[in-house]
């Protein structure tokens, strides 16, 4: 058996690293989504209180929708990131049962 065979059977995977990852993922996007929801309110009360012109409110309305969709794109990506994540170890951890048994 050469050196390579050997160390494709020993590849480690830190569970640690993936799941700390997604951690970090989720908190993140939740970051995002707190600032893009400030803006969000900033954007209302200037369309609510300040501007009067119907083209500049217009266009604050479309810029108000964009930050909504962009809200519910980081939302769902750091979900989907993190199911992933949590699915990755699990299937890892799978194989190593099956490979070496439960110890």
């Amino acid at each position: 058996m050469c050196e390579e065979e050997d160390m494709a059977e020993d590849i480690i995977v830190a569970d640690e690293n993936f799941q700390m990852a997604s951690e970090m993922i989720r908190k993140y996007g939740e970051f995002l989504n707190l600032h893009l929801g400030a803006y969000e309110w900033i954007l209302n009360q200037v369309i609510n209180s300040a501007v009067q012109d119907e083209q500049i409110t217009e266009k604050l309305q479309n810029i108000l929708e964009n930050v909504n969709g962009i809200k519910e794109v980081i939302k769902s990506t750091a979900e989907v990131i993190g199911q992933q994540s949590v699915s990755f170890v699990e299937a890892i951890d799978e194989a190593d049962k099956f490979l070496y048994g439960n110890r």
